[in-house]
């Protein structure tokens, strides 16, 4: 079985059935494997929250999924066959951007189980 980390990789790297795959390939928005890969950034930085160190895989896969899930599927075209409210998309878009504060500069307005219960809100918003 996989550890978090493992699991966090394969998302960020568009392994088979990641919601990267989902968004970039079948240019679908698939809530409930948005809401896993937000769960699972979350579980990791609760539990690795102390460190100090940044490893470059992981930060790179972080990085590059809080900035291309925003730019790609904000587009009219996306958007066309994805019918979630504009709300949903700016909650989604700000979660991840909480995501990012919190891995790469160590803060965030919701640390640990708040952030899971912002995370389930967005179902709230579909």
């Amino acid at each position: 079985m996989k550890n978090i980390k493992e699991k966090i990789l394969d998302e960020v790297t568009a392994g088979e059935g990641s919601f990267l795959i989902e968004i970039r390939i079948e240019l679908n928005w698939d809530h409930y494997k948005f809401q896993n890969l937000l769960l699972l950034l979350n579980e990791f930085l609760k539990t690795n929250e102390a460190g100090d160190y940044l490893e470059r895989e992981l930060s790179a896969g972080i990085w590059y999924v809080t900035n291309f899930i925003p730019h790609w599927t904000s587009h009219e075209s996306f958007r066309k066959s994805n019918n979630y409210s504009e709300e949903y998309y700016r909650s989604a878009y700000e979660l991840l951007e909480f995501i990012a504060s919190w891995y790469f500069m160590g803060h965030c307005p919701f640390i640990g189980d708040d952030m899971n219960s912002e995370i389930m809100k967005l179902r709230e918003l579909i």
